[in-house]
C-alpha cells in the first residue's frame, strides 16, 4: 500500500510576505496534526547539490571496509565518524538495523567552551581520507539543511500561534545531525524478521530527509497499518521527532516509520534538526487546555538524546538481541 503524505511547496514561505508565510504555516500545521509527516518541494536547495551529497555518499560507502573504519563513531568522543553495517538498532526490541551510515554534526572547535567542560556530543567532526571533496561538499549541504530546518521550525511557530522566531534561539547551538546512509543489496532471506531501519519515531523537532528512487520509507497510519511514501526527486520528507511532540502537548505526533530494505542498494540522507542540548523542554502553554491538559514530563534535549542513543547504538553499550 502507498500513501501520499500532503505535498507542501515551501516557496511562499520563502518569498517573506506575510500571506505566504501563513499558508505554508498553516498547511505544514496541518499536515503535522494529521499524520506528522509531509513532503516538501520549492525548499530553496539546490537539486545539483542534493545529488552531490547522494554521489559523494556512494563513493564514501563503496570504500573498502578498512579504510571506513578509520573513522569509527565508537572512537569519537561525541558521537561523530562511520556507524559500521548494523552498528544500531532502531528499534532497540529487534535485532539491529540493515545499513551503516556517516554521521556528523555541528562543527565545535577544542576551544568551544561547551567543548572544554566536555559537555556530551560537543566537539569537531572527523572526516574521511576520501573522497577527496566530501567534506566541502557535505559541509555544504548540512549549512543549507540548517537553514532550512530553523525556517520549517518558525512554521510550526507561526501555525502554534507563537511569534515566528520562538524557536529560533532554543535552536541557536543545535543538536544536529547529518546522516549520510546506505542500505546494502542482500539476499533478505539471510535476514528473516530484520528491517533496514526498525520501527521507531525519531527523537528531536523535525527530520529532513532525502531518499532514492529505491523507495522503502513506510509510516505507519493510524489504523496501524503500514504504508509506503513514494519518492520524489528533489523533494524532501520531513516529519516531526518526539520533542516537537513534546513541546506540542501532542497536537503535532512523532509517526511511528520504518525503513524496508528490499534487497536493493539503497541510499538516503537525512538531517536531524534538535534544539541545544541543554534546553528545557515541555509542554506550551499554548497547547494546553481544560480539554487537552500536559501530558508530557518535561526533559532537557541532552538526557534524552543520551538515554535514546545508550539504548539504540551497540557501541553505547546496547546489548544486541540474538
Amino acid at each position: 500500500m502507498t500513501t501520499a503524505i500532503p505535498k507542501i511547496d515551501f516557496n511562499p514561505y520563502l518569498q517573506g510576505s506575510e500571506k505566504g508565510k501563513r499558508l505554508v504555516a498553516s498547511q505544514i500545521g496541518e499536515a503535522c496534526r494529521k499524520i506528522g509527516f509531509f513532503t516538501l518541494i520549492g525548499h530553496g536547495v539546490s537539486l545539483d547539490l542534493i545529488k552531490k551529497v547522494f554521489f559523494v555518499s556512494k563513493e564514501f560507502h563503496q570504500l573498502p571496509l578498512k579504510e571506513k573504519e578509520e573513522i569509527l563513531i565508537s572512537r569519537s568522543p561525541n558521537h561523530r565518524g562511520y556507524h559500521p553495517f548494523s552498528a544500531e538498532a532502531t528499534d532497540p526490541c529487534t535485532k539491529p538495523d540493515l545499513k551503516e551510515a556517516f554521521d556528523m554534526a555541528l562543527e565545535l572547535s577544542l576551544e568551544d567552551p561547551d567543548v572544554k567542560a566536555g559537555k556530551p556530543f560537543h566537539g569537531p567532526n572527523i572526516w574521511p581520507r576520501n573522497p577527496s571533496h566530501f567534506k566541502k561538499i557535505v559541509e555544504e549541504y548540512y549549512e543549507s539543511l540548517l537553514k532550512l530546518g530553523e525556517q520549517i521550525c518558525c512554521c510550526f511557530a507561526l501555525d502554534l500561534g507563537l511569534e515566528e522566531d520562538f524557536f529560533i534561539e532554543k535552536h541557536s547551538k543545535p543538536m544536529a545531525q547529518l546522516r549520510l546512509l546506505h542500505y546494502p543489496e542482500l539476499q533478505m532471506s539471510s535476514y528473516p524478521n530484520q528491517q533496514g531501519a526498525g520501527a521507531h519515531t525519531d527523537y528531536g523537532s523535525v527530520a529532513i530527509l532525502a531518499q532514492d528512487s529505491v523507495g522503502g520509507l513506510e509510516i505507519r497510519n493510524k489504523k496501524g497499518e503500514w504504508v509506503s511514501v513514494e519518492p520524489l526527486t528533489g523533494a524532501f520528507v520531513c516529519n516531526v521527532g518526539h520533542i516537537m511532540e513534546i513541546w506540542t502537548n501532542g497536537l503535532y505526533p512523532s509517526t511511528w516509520h520504518r525503513v524496508i530494505n528490499n534487497g536493493q542498494d539503497r541510499y538516503s540522507q537525512v538531517l536531524f534538526y534538535d534544539p541545544n542540548y541543554d534546553c528545557l523542554v515541555e509542554p506550551l502553554e499554548c497547547c494546553i487546555s481544560d480539554d487537552l491538559p500536559a501530558n508530557y514530563q518535561s526533559i532537557t534535549m541532552g538526557q534524552y538524546l543520551q538515554e535514546t542513543f545508550d539504548k539504540t547504538f551497540v557501541y553505547r553499550n546496547y546489548e544486541g538481541i540474538e
